[in-house]
């Protein structure tokens, strides 16, 4: 079952399924419940993330940002945003999260917790210009290319991000080039595995939406053509 169903299902039986975070370590302190208690909370969070904020700053090297994203900061901030979730507080964290996530390589915590995002009307923090559907669909491209570039498998993630966010399905309401974008990358993963039929269909939705993908077209249509004979 893909991601996207099962997160569908979720939805449907009024359920969370989310990637078990790793162990967390420098946990910021944990306060009571209450409305007060929840308030502390957001000032608590606030603070702490403006503290690792200038850790990262102090970073010049985009390896070491993304060590500490995963290694410390993911882990940190775990259990504070799936209490977030779980009392329907809205914070900037929730944005960062999905942001580092993404930045660590974490594709299907950062898928799930994308989707719980988009369905619960989570924005980006103020720096980023784009909307969650497109800085998704932009992340997972940038993660798929070079894979698919060298024959790797990026299964399940951009085949399921392609049949919810691009030309093929169109739920997600993003611009033209980001689906154009998608739906090459797939169709250069199902040449490489010889799906030609589905390589044929998603080089010509995104010929439709301007991509160039002429010469990648007319080749899967010809082993496709071989193939059924």
């Amino acid at each position: 079952m893909s991601l996207m169903r099962r997160h569908q299902q979720a939805v449907q039986n009024g359920m969370v399924v989310e990637q078990q975070p790793r162990k967390a370590t420098g946990v910021i302190a944990v306060v009571p419940t209450g409305f007060m208690a929840e308030r502390q909370l957001l000032t608590q969070l606030t603070s702490a993330l403006r503290e690792d904020f200038a850790r990262l700053s102090a970073l010049q090297s985009v390896e070491r940002k993304q060590d500490l994203k995963r290694d410390e900061l993911i882990p940190k901030y775990a259990p504070y945003v799936e209490r977030l979730k779980r009392e329907g507080q809205q914070h900037e964290l929730l944005g960062w999260y999905l942001v580092w996530l993404f930045d660590a390589g974490e594709i299907e915590h950062g898928m799930a917790h994308a989707l719980w995002c988009i369905d619960n009307g989570v924005t980006l923090p103020e720096k980023f210009r784009r909307d969650v559907p497109t800085y998704v669909a932009d992340a997972v491209a940038d993660w798929a290319k070079p894979l698919v570039a060298a024959g790797q498998s990026v299964s399940p993630y951009l085949s399921d991000l392609v049949h919810v966010a691009d030309g093929l399905c169109r739920q997600w309401d993003i611009p033209d080039a980001v689906s154009a974008n998608l739906l090459k990358l797939h169709g250069d993963a199902c040449a490489a595995s010889e799906r030609w039929e589905l390589a044929v269909e998603a080089y010509e939705a995104a010929f439709e939406l301007g991509a160039s993908v002429k010469t990648v077209l007319d080749k899967a249509r010809k082993q496709l053509a071989k193939a059924a004979q």
